[in-house]
């Protein structure tokens, strides 16, 4: 069995979508894939209030796995596990993940893949780290480098960096991911061969995904609290959300910027009846009404006709702006488009033989 640990220079770079894609062209190519992370990394809230990994179930859908969710991690990390984690015994914390992985690497499978947390360092006065994990599995460390686009020079440095946290003089395998789509490819076979000085193979180089990056009409559903005075359904629940546009001017002066910008969902108040009509005759694929008055009945029936869902939220605009932008979009497991769209990236870009290589 082939085991990967998959660390990412910095936080959002697209490592479990990378998991995801991985994992899903190697089943098709027959292997049977495993998957476990030391450090479940308690982020949301279940419908029954408790905190919980949303990564877990994902994957653990979409790569059809038989574990328990339990199997597939070794300790929860709380929202503020420093003040937590101080009061435990740190021997207590390492068994925990050393037992749960010594079960779980007993299953007969072709490749186990070990997501480490988000953040490089992660781990360091556990003594959790990442190198500490790699040398207990005897896992292949692979970086996924997010390309961050408002620093891009930086991604060179920051994989060196993660690099060096296991061991220095050993090749490592790196992808990078959400190349900004203007970026020349000149630069990339620069970016390529310095690595390379310093033992790093890229074996993949992944572009922005408009798909990936947006949420869908779902997942505002589903992240965002309010009611759902028209909800999704089967033709509109997978629409992809490319911007938000904020309804606060008048009519005539919003007309040119609702006609330009398509895929959007209009965020304004649920008493502007004449923007929320003149939204619908464009390119709008959902409504978020802000505050707490009803739309009047003609919107209701429009946007019935037109298949548009609507949602209701007691916050002000600016609020669930802040609101969105504050949220890391997953790929749900029901979400065919960007499930394809993920394992169509890996295929295409990913050099997979080079994951076979011992």
């Amino acid at each position: 069995m082939k085991k990967i640990i998959f660390v990412s220079n910095e936080y959002h770079a697209g490592k479990t979508s990378i998991i995801l894609g991985l994992g899903l062209n190697l089943l098709q190519r027959g292997k049977k894939i495993g998957y476990y992370k030391p450090w479940s990394i308690l982020s949301e809230r279940s419908t029954e209030n408790e905190l919980i990994d949303p990564n877990l179930s994902m994957i653990k859908e979409t790569l059809k796995l038989n574990d328990k969710i339990t199997e597939l991690f070794g300790v929860a990390i709380p929202p503020n596990y420093l003040s937590e984690f101080l009061k435990e015994n740190l021997n207590v914390i390492w068994n925990k993940i050393s037992l749960s992985y010594d079960n779980i690497s007993k299953k007969s499978r072709d490749y186990l893949f070990i997501e480490g947390h988000g953040y490089p360092n992660f781990g360091q006065f556990l003594d959790i780290s990442h190198k500490r994990i790699a040398d207990y599995t005897q896992a292949e460390p692979m970086i996924i480098a997010g390309m961050n686009k408002f620093d891009r020079d930086r991604i060179v440095d920051s994989v060196i960096v993660t690099k060096n946290i296991f061991n220095k003089n050993s090749r490592i395998k790196c992808i990078i991911n959400k190349i900004p789509l203007d970026f020349p490819s000149s630069q990339m076979d620069l970016i390529e061969k310095q690595l390379d000085k310093h033992k790093i193979s890229l074996i993949g180089n992944i572009p922005e995904s408009k798909v990936l990056a947006h949420p869908t009409v779902n997942d505002i559903f589903n992240r965002i609290q309010g009611e759902a005075i028209i909800p999704p359904i089967k033709e509109n629940r997978s629409k992809i959300v490319q911007e938000f546009l904020i309804g606060a001017m008048e009519v005539q002066s919003a007309l040119p910027f609702l006609r330009k910008i398509g895929s959007k969902a209009v965020v304004t108040g649920g008493d502007r009846s004449d923007l929320i009509l003149a939204a619908m005759e464009t390119n709008t694929v959902m409504l978020i009404l802000t505050g707490t008055k009803y739309p009047e009945s003609k919107v209701l029936l429009k946007a019935r006709r037109n298949k548009i869902p609507i949602l209701l939220v007691p916050y002000d605009t600016h609020t669930v702006i802040r609101q969105i932008d504050s949220i890391t979009w997953l790929t749900p497991p029901n979400n065919e488009i960007k499930i394809s769209e993920v394992k169509k990236l890996v295929q295409k870009h990913v050099n997979l033989e080079e994951i076979n290589e011992e």
